[in-house]
């Protein structure tokens, strides 16, 4: 019975999180990661928390409008790791990305890579982001 108990709780338990696991890694699935695109813009708001970091930047396109881009990266460990630190994207700040648009057409891409306003350009990938191809 103890025994019973236990298996059906750690199914229970697989189960429930099955969901959100799928879910948060089906992410990458909606961006078009055959074409990388540069943005350059203002950061106006910045979420450091996991599971990864979330950013907006206010970029001014071709046709002079400006419009709010949501840019997903790396978990904050992840990025601690690749030099990145806490303080690096401020409220203000003209950066540029690298990354890949949703393939819907929103307003939402993952970052590859984002250059500084020192200079410093840190990878800024979560998993499943190809590597940029040297031109």
């Amino acid at each position: 019975m103890k025994r019973n108990l236990i298996v059906f709780s750690v199914l229970g338990f697989a189960l429930l999180t099955a969901g959100p696991v799928v879910a948060h890694h089906g992410f990458m699935g909606m961006m078009d990661l055959r074409t990388p695109i540069t943005f350059e813009g203002v950061i106006t708001k910045v979420e450091w928390a996991n599971p990864h970091i979330v950013f907006y930047v206010d970029v001014v396109g071709a046709d002079s409008k400006m419009t709010s881009w949501r840019f997903e990266g790396a978990g904050p460990g992840a990025l601690t790791t690749r030099g990145w630190a806490r303080t690096d994207l401020k409220h203000g700040e003209k950066i540029k990305i690298v990354g890949y648009r949703a393939k819907d057409g929103s307003f939402v891409a993952a970052a590859r890579s984002v250059t500084l306003p020192d200079g410093r350009t840190l990878e800024a990938a979560s998993d499943g982001v190809p590597p940029l191809r040297a031109k």
